[in-house]
């Protein structure tokens, strides 16, 4: 697995993209390997479910492990999830500068990774080149959990850009309980081998013995068509700051669900 030292987080908090990668695509082969053997590693760590909610930490599907992501794979989800949205319209609308969003080491995703690993069900490969991120289905009005700070404060205009996309997002979201597709990232050496398939399917089993329904936001037009092979339909679509309050319009959104069976 790749192992990143902090030392070299300060001394590097910013390089060049073909930099940045290198260390990650050094151990390609070796996350090869993993999968060719599907190495059974089940991992326990405390305070990763979410309360009443039941699943097994470790499956295995078409000879790969899928597992529960843990704090040792922190590095290498921030990296994968780092690479998986280089070009993803949300996000570089949020991060539209390169030498923010290509921070050493995925640091982009250091803040939100830490909260996911805390506080939801984060799914990955066993060698984290491919992550979901679900969130357990909750009643309406229980309290988020406690976010936890990490990194410099955002600046004023990341904060106008999540103030505007934060409430739209909520407002379209279905009322009922429900499981909550916050991130699914594959690393772009990865992609296109039914990563990201196997990633659901570990939840959905779950959702569909629990009778809970599914949803998720794509801002691509080519990934409903993709999620709709799995169930998901378009519940309601929307534009991010469509009055130009920035100076540009916002990416469009789609909001879709997958009903219960």
């Amino acid at each position: 697995m790749l192992e990143v030292s902090p030392a070299r987080i300060l001394a590097e908090p910013r390089v060049d993209i073909d930099e940045l990668v290198a260390p990650f695509d050094r151990v390609e082969s070796d996350c090869c390997s993993i999968r060719r053997h599907a190495l059974e590693r089940v991992r326990r760590s405390a305070g990763l479910f979410r309360p009443r909610v039941v699943c097994s930490r470790s499956h295995t599907v078409c000879g790969m492990t899928i597992r529960r992501a843990e704090q040792p794979d922190f590095r290498n989800l921030c990296i994968t999830a780092m690479r998986a949205f280089a070009d993803d319209p949300v996000m570089r609308w949020l991060y539209p500068d390169d030498d923010d969003y290509f921070v050493a080491n995925g640091a982009v995703f250091e803040s939100s990774m830490a909260n996911w690993l805390a506080n939801q069900q984060p799914w990955c490969t066993d060698d984290a080149a491919a992550l979901a991120i679900w969130f357990a289905p909750v009643e309406p009005g229980t309290p988020e959990p406690e976010w936890i700070d990490i990194g410099p404060p955002p600046s004023e205009d990341r904060l106008a850009r999540f103030a505007l996309i934060g409430p739209v997002m909520a407002e379209n979201k279905p009322a009922e309980p429900h499981w909550y597709l916050q991130l699914l990232a594959t690393h772009p050496d990865w992609q296109r081998h039914g990563l990201g398939a196997q990633l659901m399917q570990v939840v959905f089993e779950q959702a569909d013995e629990q009778g809970v329904p599914c949803y998720l936001e794509t801002e691509r037009p080519e990934l409903v068509t993709y999620y709709r092979t799995f169930g998901f339909d378009v519940r309601s679509d929307w534009v991010v700051d469509p009055d130009a309050t920035l100076g540009v319009v916002g990416p469009k959104m789609w909001g879709m669900y997958r009903p219960t069976p």
